[in-house]
């Protein structure tokens, strides 16, 4: 699979497919060919998509490698699995591999041929261990080596193990048989998963040796740097560390390890290494240096360095020019005389630095170390000025144009919010989408707005103090999946490309917002009567108090009567009852739950989340509890006509219509739930927090577990959920009991277990 256009590795491929990146100078594609000569493949059919012809003339029919190479392009974008079936021809009745053309390893493949067979498998994925597995899609495999789940590109709290999807499979031809012809189609998001499904023999291969998707220029620096070090079983390093293709001249200082490649020029006086790759037509004058680099064809002037960055080919860097770490150089620029490429920039093909000047980044892209990520699901936190700045919101403003075509921005609380807000709006415009300005006042009005007139992405910022927020909601009124997020994050740090003036977007105003979400929430006649106290400041609880009068409710100020607050943002319900008791969003959750599930449907779906004690409130019931993010398309369906149970002043609607005609009080009504009782730790893990997980995941049983976010694990005592952090290294355990105390002894026991585990591992390695 050889379609890459490798979009994270630029300005490395700006014109350049990413399989023909040069590694060792040879294509990462070439690399991966000898591979498959070594385990006994001779016949290959490369399929393409990006710039195909530059793949097509270096490789030929293969006859240079001893090969038979032949190719499939594709006219339209179809997916990893949709391009493989378009070789069907070629691959017949036999069993066959499919090989991502852009990684970097040295696997056994005939070992792995041989479990495919020894397994009867119908598809092999080959799995290899890493200590960051976000970027990749995870698999659990239980003790014979069979897939039980998959987790494509999850966050960090999602994580359940380290094993990762190599993109290297042996496939049986009968699996091709479920790719509908000439539809987009993914191994990982569809063909698998369905092959699952359908109870069809689908196995893990733990791969042992190196492997490396060179996503990035850091990962590609970075593979450079373990292949010098010996860790490529197919590129062996000679025992002094230094590999060249020709003879060093006199008076070159070499500092292995170093690889210098055929037709690369070094000049008495030069330095080299180490933990450098000189590549072919490089030239290096005398007091250059080049350290921790790659040198890709490139003309080094008298005392010009490189350190900890990468040059593409053709570039002059000339008379003390200079290039800091983490820099990329793109093809065919010049560094003019003394010229500075600080640390972390990125510049494009063909721009050129004056004599002197100092470049911090380019005209499309600049690494920052303060860019913002996402901390929590669907949210972005930092200060204004610092970590979300305009420039950012303008980026992301783009990529949310890119993603859904209409975006919906709203704000709330300050300058700083309505300064990012029109920046986002901006870049959404600039990216060709609408900019949809909903008059909304809260998060929870925000999320309203995206599912009612069913904006693809919808953004709601808010001012608080110095910190600013902003949350990000889909169609469905649910937060932004992780692939979303990527997207924006990668648009903060390399941006996106704008459209012309002439395919520029518009601003559409959308008034009435507000209004339209009182009328949703509001049951008029339905309280008649009923009378409650609504404490609380803000528009979120202005709204709950309209909410209520316009359902006929009765508002007091009354210490007798049951007093309700929604808290900020408007997703979380809150009560104070009459005999000071405080009842928190987790039990006022469960109370709207029991109104559906007993008077009402029978059946209800929430966050994934929510409440453990809602599954015993249903079984007393007779009814279902279906999760969101577990339960598929029936749990998403369920949840759009539920409102009430993912917002606090439809659910504040929701109780008060049930105890008006029940003729009840809030507090019988809560007393009907089960006791809750909750306890939170964050354990700080030294090392790899994916391969905990990993042990973990492998010590409960599929009876008593299961891998939706994370892991969770069901005791006679009650549940925990424990994930890795996001931005910390650390795993968060959760316990749900019926009681604090139980809670805090679940929470204890998963916490020793942990930190053994930990231990355990980190003694290994040791």
């Amino acid at each position: 699979m050889a379609g890459g256009e490798g979009t994270r590795l630029r300005p490395i491929t700006e014109g350049l497919p990413k399989p023909m990146v040069p590694l060792m100078g040879k294509p990462v594609l070439e690399h991966i060919l000898l591979l498959l000569r070594e385990s006994g493949v001779k016949q290959v059919c490369i399929t393409l998509r990006y710039a195909p012809e530059k793949i097509r003339e270096y490789f030929g029919d293969g006859r240079k490698l001893g090969m038979e190479i032949c190719y499939s392009v594709e006219e339209k974008p179809l997916g990893t699995a949709g391009g493989v079936a378009l070789c069907r021809d070629f691959l017949g009745q036999e069993d066959f591999f499919v090989v991502s053309g852009d990684c970097v390893c040295d696997f056994d493949l005939a070992a792995a041929a041989a479990y495919h067979r020894e397994k009867q498998s119908e598809a092999t994925i080959l799995l290899c261990s890493r200590p960051d597995p976000t970027a990749f899609g995870l698999a659990c495999t239980n003790r014979d080596g069979r897939i039980g789940c998959f987790a494509e590109k999850p966050a960090w709290e999602a994580v359940f193990t380290d094993l990762v999807n190599a993109g290297i499979y042996v496939l049986s031809p009968n699996v091709l048989q479920e790719v509908p012809r000439g539809e987009t189609w993914d191994f990982g998001k569809d063909l698998f998963p369905g092959l699952l499904r359908q109870g069809r023999p689908v196995f893990g291969y733990e791969a042992k040796g190196y492997w490396c998707d060179i996503g990035t220029p850091e990962a590609y620096l970075g593979c450079c740097r373990d292949i010098l070090s010996g860790k490529l079983r197919t590129f062996p390093m000679p025992s002094d560390g230094i590999f060249c293709c020709g003879r060093i001249p006199e008076g070159v200082k070499i500092t292995p390890p170093v690889c210098i490649c055929a037709g690369a020029e070094l000049l008495p006086g030069a330095s080299v290494g180490p933990y450098a790759v000189i590549g072919p037509k490089s030239s290096l004058a005398a007091g250059t240096h080049g350290e921790n680099a790659v040198l890709e064809g490139c003309r080094l002037e008298e005392n010009a360095s490189v350190r900890g960055a990468v040059l593409c080919g053709g570039v002059l860097a000339e008379r003390n020019a200079a290039v800091g770490e983490g820099a990329v150089v793109g093809r065919d620029c010049v560094l003019g005389e003394g010229a500075s490429v600080l640390p972390g920039a990125r510049i494009w093909p063909g721009q050129r630095i004056g004599p002197g000047e100092q470049v911090s980044g380019c005209l499309r892209a600049e690494k920052r170390e303060d860019t913002p990520a996402f901390a929590a699901p669907g949210v972005l936190q930092g200060i204004f000025g610092k970590t979300l700045t305009p420039e950012l919101c303008v980026r992301m403003g783009a990529a949310a144009a890119d993603i859904g075509g209409r975006v919906g921005i709203s704000w709330q609380g300050g300058e700083a919010a309505r300064i990012l807000a029109e920046a986002f709006s901006c870049g959404v415009c600039a990216g060709g989408g609408t900019a949809v300005h909903p008059d909304c006042s809260f998060e929870a009005q925000a999320a309203f707005a995206a599912m009612r007139y069913q904006l693809p992405v919808s953004a709601f910022f808010r001012q608080s103090g110095k910190e600013t927020s902003v949350m990000f909601f889909g169609e469905d009124g649910q937060r932004i999946g992780r692939e979303a997020e990527r997207r924006m994050e990668q648009a903060a740090e390399d941006g996106t490309p704008f459209v012309s003036a002439a395919m520029a977007g518009s601003v559409t105003e959308l008034f009435g917002v507000g209004e339209a979400y009182i009328r949703e929430a509001a049951r008029p006649g339905a309280c008649e009567g009923f009378s409650v106290a609504a404490s609380g400041g803000g528009p979120e609880n202005r709204a709950l108090q309209t909410a209520l009068s316009a359902s006929g409710a009765k508002l007091i100020n009354s210490a007798g009567a049951a007093a309700l607050s929604v808290l900020p943002g408007g997703f979380g319900l809150s009560a104070k009852l009459p005999d000071g008791r405080q009842i928190g969003p987790e039990r006022l959750l469960m109370a709207a739950a029991l109104t559906e599930l007993k008077w009402g449907s029978g059946s209800i779906a929430v966050p994934y989340n929510a409440p453990g004690g809602l599954e015993e409130l249903a079984e007393a019931c007779g009814g279902r509890v279906l999760r969101l993010g577990r339960d598929g398309a029936p749990a998403e369906e369920m949840s759009l006509r539920q409102p009430f149970l993912r917002d606090g002043i439809f659910a504040a609607v929701q109780i008060c219509a049930c105890l008006t005609a029940r003729g009840m009080r809030l507090s019988e009504l809560v007393e009907e739930t089960p006791e809750y009782g909750a306890c939170r730790r964050v354990i700080p893990v030294e090392g790899d927090r994916a391969a905990v997980m990993r042990v973990l995941t492998e010590s409960f049983s599929e009876d008593s577990s299961e891998l939706v976010k994370g892991l969770r694990i069901f005791t006679g005592k009650g549940r925990v959920t424990v994930s890795p952090m996001r931005q910390r290294s650390a795993i968060s355990v959760m316990a749900e009991s019926r009681d604090a105390e139980a809670a805090r002894e679940l929470c204890g026991d998963l916490d020793r277990l942990i930190r053994k585990t930990a231990a355990e591992i980190k003694e290994q390695l040791e």
